[in-house]
């Protein structure tokens, strides 16, 4: 696979820099693993058998009882299929040994041996890699054996970071295993994965299973901004769902002087001169009301 160091680099580098500051998020090490269980990925077939599913790379040694003719051993190529004696290429990728087992009889019953006893053997090695960058601990080159989905790709880079935002995005490789080169990613077809949906919500449409060379890049949460009474005044992460109490706590709490009644959020309009007023008037809107990206949270003092 042709994976370039200096293109790693440069992919790997593109993370802006963005404030440090500890949130409530929690990350995926703290969440039970959904490894081995796929959405709807477009590209690969989920298993039903939850058996080990044939990749591209893969080494395959078929045999089938007494016939030696149609006993092979073969490397799975970039395409998914491997070459089978008098049958041609033969669609490997995405199934499982067992389910390749009934094809082959199937292909092998019709018109070459009645009743073939066929077994597939599968041999998985990290011969491919999948690179992960942006929004995560240890963004680098990983490799893989048999396959991998996005969330055990995040697994691989440490996790997601306390500033990473809701979206990642999926480059998938050319067939033949290379990656864009740096200046064409920007203008590469992406695919997009909803991370509140799938570590957050548990919601695994999205976890897709991820090709040789393919690139995942988590994308950094945008910003809101308080002031006011509040310990750590500044600018924090407004990840989905965070509501005003959550916002405060991470600003390290309110002082001895603020408090949590008249706080007021300030929504960006088409109008930079007149932004939405919202204002928090009990402590169930303390609790539920949202802080979205570009808001302005204003914590007033109590009248001592």
């Amino acid at each position: 696979m042709a994976l370039a160091s200096g293109l790693s680099a440069g992919l790997l580098a593109q993370q802006d820099p963005q404030s440090s500051a500890d949130t409530s998020r929690p990350s995926p090490q703290t969440r039970p693993s959904p490894s081995g269980v796929t959405g709807g990925d477009p590209l690969m077939a989920p298993d039903p058998t939850h058996g080990a599913i044939i990749a591209p790379h893969d080494k395959l040694k078929v045999t089938t009882l007494n016939e030696p003719m149609f006993t092979t051993e073969a490397i799975v190529d970039a395409d998914g299929t491997f070459d089978f004696p008098y049958l041609g290429h033969v669609k490997a990728a995405g199934l499982t040994a067992r389910q390749l087992e009934m094809d082959l009889k199937k292909r092998l019953d019709t018109d070459w041996v009645k009743n073939p006893q066929v077994t597939v053997d599968l041999e998985q090695f990290a011969s491919k890699r999948v690179l992960v960058g942006g929004r995560v601990r240890n963004p680098s080159s990983y490799p893989f054996a048999g396959r991998l989905t996005v969330v055990d790709a995040l697994l691989l880079a440490g996790s997601i970071t306390d500033d990473a935002g809701d979206r990642a995005f999926i480059i998938r490789a050319n067939p033949d295993g290379s990656v864009p080169s740096a200046d064409q990613v920007s203008e590469a077809a992406k695919i997009y994965v909803d991370l509140h949906n799938l570590l957050d919500a548990g919601d695994l449409s999205e976890n897709y299973t991820l090709n040789d060379g393919d690139y995942v890049f988590v994308e950094k949460a945008q910003p809101f901004t308080i002031t006011g009474e509040v310990k750590n005044a500044g600018m924090f992460p407004a990840h989905r769902g965070l509501t005003v109490q959550q916002a405060v706590a991470l600003a390290g709490g309110l002082t001895d002087r603020g408090k949590s009644s008249g706080i007021k959020i300030l929504r960006p309009t088409t109008d930079p001169k007149k932004p939405q007023e919202i204002v928090v008037k009990s402590d169930n809107d303390y609790r539920t009301q949202q802080v979205k990206p570009g808001d302005t949270v204003v914590v007033p003092s109590r009248i001592l």
